[in-house]
């Protein structure tokens, strides 16, 4: 017997029914009528369900690239719950459309879980990239970075917004206004906000900021040294080179890491050389960054080739 839409979303639905990830491919590009069936349907769910279904969804996504979720996921973002919600940012994390953007821009002002909301600063961030690096969505440059310089000057928004709004607008790479607030932020007493500083002086690569983040690199905090090591990546200038050196010798694995991933990203046959010696390292973590870090290095010293 063949199930139409209705009666295949009301087994996803419901709770008596065993949980059945291979009915969720029914989900995946529905027609505009099966759309308003799930539209009616989905907030009649009981909540862990549509916990289950949208997290289950996103896994899928990622494991079957010819599923098309988006529809859904647009649907769910207006869902009661913040889980679900921030599950569907995830959903449509390489999703380049005007819908989503307009979803993000009323989110970014009333969404009430913090958590989420940082989610969605930081999916504008995201979209304020790819203004900057592409020809897409240019009519909406000045409002993200004047949504996200708000919500960085808003003395009364909480720490982590402002900090994931720095980050984000830190892309506008050419505004006076953007530096400035990055400037600020580096020079506050707060240890976090300026952490956060140093990483958007890795989004907004001007070359002002490259003796604040050599200076970071040997700074007493394990953070501080994170970011500059990441914010040394983004510049990817083999010039930084000999100061990452001994964060790979670094008692931090998380610093280790990310000097390993910076190496990647500035190649050359000196960066080559230090991340084949780290395929030796004691740890296997560290060895698997390395191996990582060397494909990207190879994928950017050959684009044709496939990566991994």
């Amino acid at each position: 017997m063949i199930k139409n839409f209705s009666q295949t979303l009301y087994q996803i639905l419901d709770v008596g029914q065993p949980f059945s990830h291979s009915l969720l491919q029914a989900l995946s590009n529905p027609l505009p009528e099966d759309l308003c069936v799930f539209r009616r349907g989905w907030p009649a769910a009981v909540l862990e369900r549509r916990r289950q279904v949208a997290r289950a969804l996103v896994q899928l996504a990622e494991d079957s690239p010819d599923l098309y979720f988006r529809d859904v996921f647009l649907l769910c973002l207006d869902d009661a719950d913040e889980i679900v919600r921030a599950a569907a940012i995830d959903g449509l994390s390489d999703d380049e459309s005007y819908d989503f953007l307009e979803h993000l821009l009323v989110m970014v002002v009333q969404e009430s879980s913090l958590p989420v909301r940082c989610q969605v600063i930081l999916a504008l961030g995201k979209f304020l990239y790819r203004i900057e690096t592409t020809d897409l969505l240019s009519t909406y440059r000045e409002q993200l970075v004047s949504v996200l310089l708000d919500i960085y000057h808003d003395a009364q928004a909480p720490l982590e917004a402002r900090r994931r709004a720095l980050e984000s607008v830190a892309y506008a790479a050419d505004s006076e206004l953007v530096e400035a607030a990055i400037a600020q932020a580096y020079g506050t007493p707060d240890s976090k906000m300026r952490a956060s500083a140093v990483h958007a002086m890795g989004h907004h690569m001007a070359a002002c900021w490259q003796p604040h983040i050599e200076r970071e690199l040997v700074s007493p905090d394990a953070e501080m040294r994170y970011e500059a090591a990441h914010a040394c990546g983004e510049l990817a200038d083999e010039v930084l080179l000999p100061q990452l050196v001994p964060l790979l010798e670094d008692d931090d694995h998380e610093v280790v890491r990310e000097a390993i991933w910076a190496l990647g990203e500035i190649g050359g046959q000196e960066a080559r050389r230090l991340l084949q010696r780290c395929l030796r390292h004691q740890d296997e973590d560290i060895r698997t960054a390395a191996e990582e870090a060397l494909h990207i290095l190879d994928f950017y010293a050959d684009p044709g080739q496939v990566l991994f």
